[in-house]
């Protein structure tokens, strides 16, 4: 959840399952417990399910059920993070786009290279 909940972070969570859009909620996921926010609210065959994402991630997470919640996070405190750990975690996001970044590079490097065929030929 970077940049709203940072590495060290203490959060504190209430037991409540009554969750809104906007709010973080702590679920449990492949034996982890995960913390993002609600995006989308809806209910299927009479199952209420919560959609969430991360922050930093854009696509959205597999909706869930009411059971696999944990809480909605109600307190945030700032932990103690040494200023090099801070700025590894501000540059994180950006290296998460790796892939994103090899294909805009590509796809420009192809579209250069369009221009200068065709300058080319039109110079001759």
């Amino acid at each position: 959840m970077f940049p709203l909940i940072w590495t060290g972070d203490k959060v504190t969570i209430s037991p409540q399952k009554d969750v809104n859009i906007g709010d973080v909620i702590v679920f449990s996921r492949d034996g982890r417990m995960v913390g993002h926010k609600v995006v989308r609210i809806f209910e299927k065959n009479g199952i209420q399910y919560c959609q969430t994402r991360g922050d930093s991630v854009f696509r959205l997470d597999e909706p869930i059920t009411a059971e696999r919640i944990l809480g909605k996070v109600i307190r945030i405190e700032r932990g103690n993070i040494p200023p090099a750990r801070r700025i590894l975690l501000l540059v994180h996001p950006a290296l998460q786009l790796g892939c994103l970044n090899a294909i805009l590079i590509s796809a420009l490097i192809r579209i250069k290279s369009c221009f200068l065929s065709a300058t080319r030929r039109l110079s001759y």
